[in-house]
């Protein structure tokens, strides 16, 4: 799950399958292959206006310096958008040599520093007992309630380089549900570079300890009502009760009150929703609460029989309307659904 300015709403991609019959084989290929693509009409957050402190440690004693490298969990808070990180202040001790460069990184949680999020550009000078700032890319996007690492690595590890002000104070400031482990991982002797996963070493006192003092800035995603869709088949051959297209809808934000989605066959597609009796029709509607506005709900589409014949298939198109009090809601349209139908007269 990259931020824009608003959510990029009712826009899908296209239901895409292959026909059965009549169809060159790299044709076939193709078309799989856009299918492994999810239909999602994701939320695509806005950050807030302002970026603020979202954690920081800073404001804590010194324990000492540390050269080489260290990589420190945070956990985001429960903003259901996400976040946007800006950039990442580290606090750097002592030094005298010229010409080295730190590197900082958000990095995906494990037992060590996973995937790279984001790499940080270095500003270019540092300065030393001081908070120098690593910028973050455009769009560096952090989901909510999810743990990382910040990890921290140094090109010298000569007499007077660089290295990072740690500290022993589990105390941290920043906004509701931001958090920063109260330990972090370290590489014994120190090396340079990014270590092998086997080489980073932890424990809950000495070396492990000592936190790295930074501060990660950053904003709060805004959310925007929409309508998500993902196919789950997208396929349906004419005439037949067994194969059947699938997609699934939901809603993007919380509504302040209940939303209905009805969705909507063209000639020559039926449908039928997730209750429990089986009824193709021309028409579902799908009702949201307050509390059930996430829970994907299941529409199957069959495609009638007729007699013309269509040797590479067609693709018709469902379509849904959201009714609603909430006003950001009410008056949504758009298209659901793309259906590939596979002719069975050719």
């Amino acid at each position: 799950m990259s931020a824009s300015a608003a959510l990029l709403c009712c826009a899908p991609s296209k239901f895409l399958s292959s026909p059965r019959r009549g169809a060159p084989r790299w044709l076939a290929a193709s078309l799989a292959a856009l299918l492994a693509l999810p239909l999602l009409l994701a939320l695509a957050p806005a950050a807030s206006a302002q970026t603020q402190v979202l954690v920081s440690n800073t404001g804590q004693t010194n324990a000492a310096g540390w050269r080489g490298p260290r990589a420190i969990k945070f956990t985001t808070g429960s903003n259901s958008a996400g976040y946007t990180v800006s950039s990442v202040s580290l606090e750097i001790n002592d030094f005298r040599n010229d010409g080295q460069s730190l590197t900082v990184k958000i990095q995906a949680d494990g037992d060590t520093p996973g995937a790279v999020v984001a790499n940080l550009a270095s500003p270019s000078t540092l300065v030393a007992r001081s908070n120098n700032t690593f910028t973050a890319p455009a769009d560096t996007m952090l989901a909510a309630n999810t743990t990382y690492f910040l990890a921290m690595y140094v090109s010298t590890l000569a007499s007077g380089s660089a290295g990072f002000q740690v500290t022993n104070s589990d105390e941290q400031t920043g906004e509701t549900g931001w958090s920063i482990a109260d330990t972090s991982l370290y590489v014994w002797p120190p090396t340079v570079g990014e270590p092998s996963a086997g080489n980073w070493n932890s424990s809950t006192s000495g070396f492990g300890a000592q936190v790295p003092k930074f501060i990660i800035n950053g904003s709060a995603n805004t959310a925007t009502a929409g309508v998500t869709t993902q196919a789950t088949d997208a396929t349906a051959t004419e005439g037949s009760t067994t194969d059947t297209a699938t997609f699934t809808v939901a809603l993007a934000t919380q509504p302040s009150s209940a939303v209905t989605v009805t969705v909507t066959a063209p000639a020559g597609l039926e449908l039928d929703g997730p209750d429990a009796t089986t009824t193709f029709t021309s028409s579902e509607a799908l009702s949201f609460s307050t509390s059930t506005w996430d829970d994907a709900q299941t529409v199957t589409v069959r495609a009638t029989d007729d007699s013309a014949d269509s040797p590479r298939g067609h693709q018709l198109a469902v379509t849904y309307a959201a009714t609603s009090s909430d006003g950001d809601y009410s008056g949504l349209t758009g298209t659901a659904a793309t259906v590939t139908v596979v002719d069975d007269d050719a």
